[in-house]
């Protein structure tokens, strides 16, 4: 089930900047929320090189190194679980275990063959995750827009769904955008304006969703017309075509190409999931 606000909210840290931004956007919306926040560090497996002498004592001592450092960025809260092992496939074992709400992750600026042969954690999380995963670069922000990007597709209304979910819990304002290929013509207006409608009927009352189509490449006009928001919400779906495997799906070409925040909404075939949005008790800006 999709749930926002969420109620638990996991947040993967390690020792870089980059990271403890994303622990910020974390505890920000946890307490806006009321969210119980969790932390996950996972411990790189021990060099090859490492002597294999006194072996429990040097883990523990590793152990208590990395502790003794994320508690000085983070303060002695919240919970922080200790895995060992590939950082992405120790996160998302932990988080079909927990099943949190939302997992908030801090995001590296990877580009060109570095980024093609080894990828990054956020992106290995994001594309195998059983929950949302927003990717936070940079210092976080207040989040008043968000901007939904749509096709006419069954995984772009659940996401269009979800974003509105977003919108209403942090009483920002809300735009669907459709980039419309040449052919599509003025019709992609109307079909827009449907599925808008489509919206159940709390996301209706308690926001009023503006349009934009465009016509153009996607990610250019997504990045483009990110700059006035301060969140894309897209959906992350199975990777179809080979040229796309290659290339990268929008979501993560959007991802490198988008300075705002991103959050990735899984859709998997199956059940409908469940999703009502209310606003956050707390009324100033996370």
């Amino acid at each position: 089930m999709l749930r926002f606000p969420p109620r638990m909210i996991l947040a993967p840290i390690d020792l870089s900047e980059r990271s403890y931004q994303g622990f910020v956007q974390a505890a920000r919306l946890a307490k806006r929320f009321h969210a119980r926040l969790e932390a996950v560090y996972v411990l790189p497996f021990p060099p090859e090189d490492a002597s294999p002498f006194g072996g429990s004592l040097q883990e523990a001592e590793r152990r208590e190194r990395a502790l003794r450092s994320i508690r000085a960025r983070i303060g002695p809260m919240p919970l922080v679980h200790f895995l060992e092992g590939n950082p992405a496939a120790a996160i998302l074992t932990l988080a079909r275990e927990l099943m949190p709400d939302l997992i908030v992750m801090g995001t590296h600026d990877r580009s060109g063959a570095r980024r093609l042969l080894m990828g990054s954690v956020t992106e290995a999380v994001i594309r195998r995750s059983p929950v949302p995963v927003l990717a936070v670069r940079g210092e976080p922000q207040p989040i008043r827009s968000v901007l939904a990007p749509v096709k006419f597709t069954a995984y772009s209304d659940l996401g269009l769904v979800y974003a509105a979910a977003v919108a209403v819990g942090l009483d920002a304002q809300l735009t669907a955008l459709h980039v419309a290929e040449p052919k599509e013509g003025l019709a992609a207006e109307a079909i827009l304006f449907a599925m808008v409608g489509r919206l159940p009927a709390w996301a209706r009352e308690a926001t009023v969703t503006r349009l934009a189509a465009r016509k153009g490449k996607a990610v250019e006009a997504i990045a483009r017309l990110s700059r006035d928001h301060d969140l894309v919400v897209l959906v992350e779906h199975s990777a179809g075509p080979t040229h796309e495997l290659l290339r990268g799906t929008t979501l993560e070409r959007v991802l490198h190409s988008c300075r705002s925040p991103v959050l990735a909404v899984p859709y998997r075939r199956g059940p409908t999931r469940a999703l009502k949005g209310r606003k956050a008790t707390a009324r100033k800006p996370a």
